[in-house]
């Protein structure tokens, strides 16, 4: 493309007549369109470059505040299995019939809290266990612990079980150095343990430690031979909840065979228990040489009305004859005048005495037998220390002292009048005012010639230029929108949230530097 020249004036018109330069072209050196076009490529790079970095750090600084709130206070309801440190069962040579005491030693950690709790598996060997039971504070009564005892079922092959659960209470967020124990005392089956046998207590805490007590039973058990009473609870609540039918005797006949035998059981003065008379039953059972009850031998026996007495404080019993290997049951079920509540445990003991003749005309030989059957008890023991108050040390406050502001005196000094001066009466001084001279002043026409103007017609060159449009950004919304893509091309608002924020601001920053460097060219081309 050619190169537009100047324009010249005419010299006429000039004070002092000169050709006017060429104008100066757009560029003055052939490289300078090429080094605008490398900055304009430049610019565009950088601020591509910038809008990624953008999209890349505003998310990753969007996330700290969600990694800083994954450091919360501990939930409640935690496993505290190191808590446990002993479980023992006393004593370890009981006698058949008696009870066990199962105790057990914890400490709780520092950082434990309400809900937080330790769950123990006893010994299956153990039976008559109490349902539930707190462990308490001695110095406070306060409750630090509520303990659980849950039987499960036999199932799939697994045996039946007994968890005991202790879960804490606020206690253990007040005091420091929590420490205590909980027992429970119960029966245990002498099936599973029999006299003369070492058999193992073992308890398990889950995700703990495993402790295991050796016991030895001793006396005679299951023996039929001599007449044997003993009482056994009915149900989970021992009569703490539920008075009625909670304890039932067992009074059994020596084995046969007899030919008559009487059974009288009779309720002890102090106990206020009474028999059950419309529940009564009677069963046919048998022993081997030992006199020790065959498993599943037990049948139902039919005893004539007439051969039972019952009243709520005696129980008489007439029994047809024996065969050999045979001997005969009395169940008699009790209720409580009461339930005995949540309280200590209470016992209840019984006497029975059985008189049979081994043949016809023999002398009748008597049988006594005695059962004192008690409650399941439990309980606990823990104390700890109380946490120190916090102490806020008072704030104390300087006291502000401000000196005294001492205020100079002012001094006025006085104000002197100069006496003026008094005319004598009557007289009036005379003003001369000076005459004024004006000169008239010649005024000149001038004569201005108007100068010959020689219109001169300037035609710009024709230049294309491509129009650049160029994206406005929508106004960010100040509300938070879901992390979906916008239905609109033109909202770039950067949200930290939508992933196509980056690209976008990187494709317009982009685009303006290609707008740059179009525009730097085509000035070039011109030049």
């Amino acid at each position: 493309m050619p190169r537009t020249r100047g324009i010249v004036a005419d010299p006429r018109l000039l004070p002092n007549p000169t050709l006017l330069q060429e104008a100066p072209v757009a560029s003055s050196s052939p490289h300078r369109p090429r080094r605008r076009a490398g900055l304009a490529a430049a610019i565009a790079l950088t601020l591509a470059t910038g809008g990624l970095a953008l999209g890349v750090v505003a998310p990753a600084s969007a996330a700290e505040p969600v990694a800083a709130a994954a450091a919360v206070a501990p939930t409640p309801g935690t496993n505290l299995p190191g808590a446990v440190t002993d479980i023992a069962v006393t004593p370890t040579a009981p006698e058949q019939g008696a009870q066990v005491t199962t105790t057990l030693d914890f400490t709780v950690p520092a950082d434990a809290v309400a809900g937080d709790s330790f769950t123990v598996q006893l010994s299956p060997r153990l039976k008559d266990l109490p349902e539930t039971f707190p462990v308490i504070d001695l110095e406070s009564g306060a409750v630090v612990a509520n303990a659980v005892v849950v039987k499960t079922a036999a199932s799939n092959g697994a045996p039946a079980g007994i968890r005991l659960v202790v879960t804490f209470t606020d206690f253990v967020q007040t005091h420091m150095n929590v420490s205590g124990s909980a027992f429970i005392e119960s029966s245990f089956d002498s099936t599973t343990t029999p006299s003369g046998v070492t058999s193992p207590f073992t308890s398990v805490v889950d995700g703990g430690a495993t402790f295991t007590t050796q016991v030895t039973p001793v006396g005679p058990v299951g023996s039929h031979l001599n007449a044997s009473k003993y009482g056994v609870f009915t149900r989970a609540d021992q009569g703490r909840t539920n008075p009625l039918g909670a304890l039932e005797y067992r009074i059994d006949t020596p084995v046969g065979p007899f030919a008559t035998a009487t059974t009288t059981d009779t309720r002890p003065a102090g106990q206020t228990w009474t028999f059950a008379c419309g529940s009564l039953s009677f069963q046919d059972r048998q022993a081997d040489a030992r006199g020790l009850y065959v498993a599943g031998s037990s049948k139902p026996l039919a005893v004539p009305a007439a051969s039972v007495t019952c009243t709520p404080g005696q129980v008489t019993v007439t029994w047809p004859s024996a065969p050999a290997g045979h001997f005969y049951r009395l169940v008699a079920p009790v209720d409580f005048a009461a339930a005995t509540g949540t309280g200590a445990a209470q016992s209840f003991s019984n006497s029975a005495v059985t008189v049979l003749a081994r043949t016809e005309g023999a002398t009748p030989q008597s049988f006594p037998a005695q059962s004192v059957t008690r409650q399941a008890s439990a309980g606990g023991e823990a104390d700890g220390t109380d946490l120190p108050p916090v102490v806020t040390p008072p704030v104390t406050t300087p006291p502000v002292t401000t000196p005294p502001v001492t205020t100079p005196p002012v001094t006025t000094p006085p104000v002197t009048t100069p006496p003026i001066p008094t005319l004598p009466a009557g007289t009036n001084p005379t003003v001369e005012v000076p005459p004024v001279t004006t000169t008239p002043v010649t005024t000149t026409p001038v004569t201005t010639t108007p100068a010959a103007t020689t219109p001169v017609t300037t035609t710009p060159a024709a230049t294309a230029v491509t129009p650049v449009t160029r994206a406005t950004p929508a106004a960010a919304s100040p509300t938070r929108q879901p992390s979906s893509p916008s239905s609109s091309d033109s909202s770039l608002a950067f949200t930290g949230d939508e992933p196509l924020a980056p690209a976008l601001i990187a494709l317009l920053f982009a685009a303006v530097g290609t707008a740059l460097v179009v525009t730097a060219h085509r000035r070039a081309r011109r030049g």
